[in-house]
């Protein structure tokens, strides 16, 4: 599973990535509970810095 901020390609079915920017999912998260904790970190960033420009 990937979360992944794309200006395009968002919708592929394989990416690849830099291993230092892979995050451990806890045993105890399934994969629908762990899409929506990062989801919902990416759609907070996206929100601050891209469209209301914070830094």
């Amino acid at each position: 599973m990937a979360a992944i901020l794309f200006k395009t390609g968002g919708n592929s079915e394989y990416v690849c990535i830099p291993q230092q920017f892979l995050v451990p999912v806890p045993e105890a998260l399934d994969s629908a509970e762990a899409t929506v904790v990062i989801l919902n970190r990416l759609t907070a960033y996206a929100s601050s810095h891209c469209t209301l420009k914070v830094r």
